[in-house]
């Protein structure tokens, strides 16, 4: 059975930046997952023209007991199954380039998503990570990682 998601914190996993050349990786923000059970990352990809080389090949999910940058390492790498080509200009584009769901029982306190390209070419990425299904739920703005906090039903 399927749990949607409940009581969610949205962070800013990576700001819209280039993802250029195939032999360098680009890392997003250090996000604290204490409390919550999963992380769902939500990928954009916008680049000017359709390209197989204007895509990420790789996605990384990374993990660590503290923020320092060298005691990363992956939990996964995700290199086939990704879309290989994406056109993401046109203003009736509404796929996500990819959603990438970690369950995050046994895994360290830390996360960071990193992201390479397959060729010469720099498309725009960007990434919003959700974490829910947390011990304790956020009820404010701030703890929902939120400026503007509002349920409605």
């Amino acid at each position: 059975m399927t749990v949607p998601a409940q009581n969610i914190r949205a962070r800013v996993a990576l700001v819209p930046q280039t993802v250029g050349t195939a032999t360098a990786n680009v890392y997003g923000n250090t996000l604290d997952v204490r409390g919550y059970d999963s992380a769902t990352f939500i990928i954009g990809v916008r680049s000017a023209t359709a390209s197989t080389s204007h895509v990420p090949d790789r996605i990384f999910i990374e993990h660590a007991d503290d923020t320092n940058t060298a005691s990363f390492a992956a939990i996964s790498t995700i290199s086939s199954g990704l879309p290989t080509v994406i056109n993401d200009t046109a203003l009736t584009q509404q796929d996500a380039y990819a959603v990438v769901n970690v369950d995050l029982r046994g895994k360290k306190r830390y996360l960071r998503l990193g992201l390479r390209n397959l060729g010469s070419h720099a498309p725009t990425c960007d990434a919003i990570c959700v974490l829910d299904n947390p011990g304790q739920a956020p009820v404010a703005a701030t703890a929902a990682g939120a400026r503007f906090f509002r349920a409605i039903g």
